[in-house]
């Protein structure tokens, strides 16, 4: 991190170095106007080259990890509020849709709650790991969304899943179609020893 700090610095022409914070700044703000005018290059973008681009990238993905992701198993399991209402909603009356709003870190433990994007061994700082299934900017885009589709069929209900608008396979699942009673089975003890103040209570 320190190689990219300076490397950034010297590409903007400086004869000190930026702070990491002014640098994850300058990354961010390439990305936002990158998407805004896809057209045009930033002219934050300049400050890069792809090395540098790569480590900042896995940066912001280590920190997702560790903040939303499978770093600590208590991140991840404050998601069975979510869990307990999806159960609730599907195996009870109600409307026929319904649309809940969060922050992208709420959609983070909610996709890990889920198994997904998991990497096959904990994502660390001491090496960039290039094969990592965990990439922000591809589970987590703006707008993001994830949404669960109840099938009733004649052999009892069935959950078909979507992340970013496109069919996903649970990992719980054999195939994408997933009985609801599965899910149950797999989720049940989450969801029933779902203690959000026990969670969150001090020690």
């Amino acid at each position: 991190m320190n190689d990219t700090l300076e490397s950034v610095s010297k590409r903007l022409g400086l004869n000190r170095t930026l702070s990491l914070d002014t640098v994850v700044l300058i990354y961010k703000v390439c990305g936002y106007e990158t998407s805004w005018r896809k057209q045009h290059l930033s002219p934050w973008c300049y400050a890069f080259d792809g090395k540098t681009a790569e480590v900042l990238e896995y940066y912001v993905d280590l920190k997702h990890y560790w903040l939303d992701g499978y770093g600590h198993n208590l991140t991840y399991r404050q998601a069975c509020m979510l869990m307990k209402n999806l159960f609730e909603r599907f195996r009870g009356e109600g409307p026929d849709a319904t649309f809940l709003f969060a922050h992208s870190g709420t959609l983070l433990k909610l996709l890990t709650h889920l198994q997904l994007y998991k990497s096959e061994s904990p994502l660390t700082g001491d090496a960039l790991n290039l094969k990592r299934t965990w990439r922000a900017s591809n589970i987590d885009g703006f707008a993001s969304n994830l949404a669960f589709v109840l099938y009733k069929c004649l052999d009892g209900d069935y959950v078909l899943t979507l992340h970013q608008e496109r069919v996903i396979k649970l990992p719980m699942c054999e195939q994408e179609l997933c009985s609801l009673n599965k899910l149950w089975d797999y989720f049940g003890d989450s969801i029933n020893d779902c203690n959000i103040n026990d969670m969150c209570r001090l020690n």
